[in-house]
């Protein structure tokens, strides 16, 4: 494709630039168009990098195969967005667990770690420093690995978290948010047949999970404290038997014809499973069912939800990231999978402060950040893994974690 084009360049981040119609080359490319950018005057600061929008797209390549691989016609003035590039995330700290991290929640700096030693750690990412580690095992002696970690979310001045084991219990486990003590059991809920997957929370009354059984189960009121714990001292609740309180649930729900790998919550009412079945399943929380069945292509590893433009993105046993449309009965949604990585993808996780930014995690040792605009060139590759990545996680504070087969967990700040 040869020949000239009409453009006009504006932009919300450079007030300045608000060129009249041009004619350009259609070899003109993000290069060239940050020259053009430069005459313009907009008196861009040093070291501040481009991005080109064209109907909701990045331009990656040449307008003309730009145009060519987005079915735009070439006989139309294009409206060119200019913007300010992400900058790239910048490292902070690592750490080195025991064994593999399997799991990884985060809330602000503060990250918990779950690992295959059969422990729970809290690391402050910040300080580099880890403020416990217990071990959430129903047989200390002999622990499991822990494949799923959450934080509860609860009004309380305490935190709580649950953790999932290979041995098919949830701990629940209570922290006074005091740098000098360790988090203490409150509750072991059984209900599982085999290893317990995902842990997710809904709300402070309201926790489901889902594992090797194939069954979702539901489990209530898990943030109050059991009966006579004000009775008890620390040092008796750390040494309570089993782990906690056994607390048990017959509510489960059925769908599923294999294991239940992932989840992701949607609302107070409404949550995702994923699983070896290659489904993508939507519950209605009050209603106990199932209310919409997508249909992937291979098992799910990861999935998550954007609270800000409503897509599910998901992890698979392929190279794929996939987005999908959970208001729809097909799932499917234009820009449908970002391609990048060489080997399977194992997490997924939304930028909670940007409808546009993704996390995805690999067994090929790198994790991206993606511009979900651009389907095939991600923002921006963090290499400092050695073996799989397994978890990953983004907080509102603008920290980015992910951890790994190597048993190290890595951070950055994305400014």
């Amino acid at each position: 494709m040869t020949g000239e084009i009409v453009i006009k360049l504006s932009s919300p981040d450079f007030p300045a630039i608000d060129a009249e119609a041009i004619e350009v080359p259609l070899t003109t490319g993000p290069e060239e168009l940050t020259t053009l950018v430069e005459g313009l005057n907009a008196k861009l600061d040093e070291g501040v990098q481009l991005d080109f929008l064209l109907r909701d797209q990045l331009i990656r390549t040449s307008l003309a195969k730009h145009l060519e691989e987005n079915e735009i016609e070439t006989d139309v003035k294009l409206d060119i967005l200019v913007l300010k590039k992400q900058d790239a995330p910048v490292p902070e700290n690592s750490y080195t667990a025991e064994d593999w991290i399997s799991d990884i929640a985060s809330r602000g700096d503060q990250v918990l770690l779950a690992s295959y030693d059969g422990t729970v750690a809290l690391w402050d990412a910040e300080e580099d420093e880890v403020l416990f580690s217990v071990n959430c095992s129903r047989n200390v002696d002999q622990s499991e690995p822990i494949k799923c970690v959450t934080w509860v979310d609860t009004e309380k001045e305490d935190s709580i978290f649950a953790a999932g084991s290979m041995d098919g219990d949830i701990a629940i486990f209570r922290w006074e948010n005091d740098r000098t003590k360790k988090a203490v059991p409150m509750y072991s809920l059984r209900g599982h047949h085999g290893s317990v997957e995902t842990v997710a929370c809904l709300s402070d009354r309201v926790l489901v999970s889902g594992g090797q059984d194939k069954h979702v189960r539901v489990w209530k009121d898990i943030a109050e404290l059991p009966q006579g714990w004000e009775e008890l001292s620390a040092k008796k609740r750390a040494k309570r038997e089993e782990r906690g309180e056994v607390k048990t649930s017959d509510v489960y729900l059925e769908g599923h014809s294999e294991s239940i790998s992932c989840s992701t919550v949607m609302s107070k009412e409404e949550f995702a499973t994923a699983g070896m079945d290659n489904t993508l399943r939507i519950w209605d929380l009050n209603k106990m069912s199932e209310s919409n069945t997508l249909q992937g292509v291979k098992a799910f590893f990861d999935i998550d939800y954007s609270q800000h433009s409503k897509l599910i993105a998901s992890g698979s046993s392929d190279r794929h990231v996939r987005l999908w449309d959970p208001r729809t009965t097909t799932g499917k949604v234009s820009a449908q999978s970002l391609t990048s990585h060489t080997l399977w993808v194992a997490t997924v996780r939304w930028n909670p402060n940007d409808r546009n930014q993704l996390l995805s995690g690999s067994y090929d040792n790198v994790v991206k950040m993606w511009d979900i605009r651009s389907t095939k060139t991600p923002l921006y590759d963090m290499q400092k893994h050695e073996d799989k990545v397994l978890c990953s996680d983004w907080s509102r504070s603008k920290l980015v974690v992910s951890g790994g087969s190597d048993k190290q967990i890595h951070s950055y700040r994305v400014k």
